[in-house]
């Protein structure tokens, strides 16, 4: 599940470099205008978001079951914290930058795994 997690963050990192500025577009401006229509597209949008979602919670708490990451910070708290590491990157990122997209993604592993470590 660690592994699993890691490739999850990293995946969507990639994914905002490859599809800047698309997806920064959606998470910043058009993520509350998208979940209050009814349109095929938005609601596959909305679908795949919550995977998405579910697929993080599912990790960590498997992670925390296991004994791999700490058990006093609620599953969704710890979630909430790679969603806004991850999420909040659209106010400076930019691909070519002074940072790749997978230098993000690995410092901000070490921060949420170092974090969450036990002991």
């Amino acid at each position: 599940p660690r592994e699993r997690l890691r490739a999850v963050i990293t995946q969507l990192m990639m994914a905002y470099d490859r599809y800047y500025p698309h997806m920064y577009v959606y998470i910043q401006e058009e993520m509350e205008r998208i979940a209050s229509e009814k349109s095929e597209w938005a609601q596959q949008l909305i679908t795949q978001t919550r995977t998405y979602e579910r697929i993080v919670l599912s990790l960590i708490a498997e992670l925390i079951r296991n004994g791999e990451l700490r058990n006093d910070i609620a599953v969704s708290l710890a979630a909430n914290a790679i969603f806004g590491m991850l999420n909040w990157t659209h106010r400076w990122y930019q691909p070519g930058g002074p940072h790749a997209a997978t230098e993000v993604a690995d410092s901000f592993c070490k921060i949420f795994f170092e974090g969450m470590e036990t002991g």
